[in-house]
């Protein structure tokens, strides 16, 4: 059984969790995208901002940042309790941010960093300069940011020191972590195709945020499985099969 069909099997177990998450996440969008329509934001193409709406621009990035690191700590905590129950344990809602709010909110700040750079440098040299190559540094962000999240979660906390030791699973099924890789490009790449329409109209986006939730969920489920079947099974024994 390969790792798409037994993290969608179980990941289906576990509804709640993933209605938090996919919800909390639209919550964000619809948030977002009232805020700009009421103040006219972004402007048109061209337009220098001012630096009230700089500020404006850096406050929605911080929020944004901060809201779905809150939402990851919250939904990814109690789908990870909920698939390894009754081995892997947090306290509640306070310990789970209070263990991993840091790690998650640095990922999607470095995320929304590299957005950032890689708009000013299209605006400034347009396609085919730098703007254009840092695209795929965004997908590359966007795609390792959940896997990476997921194997230091199970591992307890971020500690530097004990990095190599969390990121164990994703060394030892690289294959398997490749195939989600793949997969998340290949969705990312289907939802960049419908972002002229979301410009267009706006209320689109949630319904975006949502199929990228709905994936990022079965990518979490499917991590975590590999953390388990690495705690499980003897480091020689290599082969996966549920």
């Amino acid at each position: 059984m390969n790792i798409f069909s037994i993290s969608l099997r179980t990941v289906q177990q576990f509804p709640a969790s993933v209605a938090l998450y996919a919800a909390a996440n639209a919550g964000i969008a619809f948030v977002v995208v009232g805020a700009n329509m009421l103040l006219g934001f972004p402007p048109e193409e061209g337009v220098v901002l001012t630096n009230l709406e700089k500020s404006y621009m850096f406050g929605i990035d911080l929020f944004v940042a901060a809201a779905t690191a809150a939402t990851q700590c919250l939904a990814f905590a109690m789908l990870g309790k909920a698939i390894d129950r009754p081995v892997w344990r947090i306290g509640g809602p306070g310990e789970a941010l209070q263990r991993f709010f840091t790690l998650w909110f640095g990922l999607n700040l470095v995320e929304v960093a590299i957005i950032r750079v890689q708009v000013a440098a299209y605006s400034i040299w347009g396609q085919g300069g730098p703007g254009t190559a840092l695209w795929g540094l965004v997908f590359a962000t966007a795609i390792v940011s959940v896997p990476f999240g997921a194997v230091v979660m199970f591992h307890g906390k971020l500690v530097w020191s004990e990095l190599s030791e969390a990121m164990q699973p994703i060394f030892r099924f690289g294959t398997q972590v490749a195939a989600l890789c793949i997969a998340t490009f290949a969705v990312l790449l289907v939802l960049l195709s419908m972002q002229e329409a979301a410009l267009a109209t706006p209320w689109i986006q949630p319904g975006l945020r949502i199929i990228f939730a709905l994936w990022e969920c079965v990518v979490f489920t499917g991590i975590w499985l590999l953390c388990i079947t690495n705690r499980e099974s003897p480091l020689e024994d290599d082969e996966f099969d549920f």
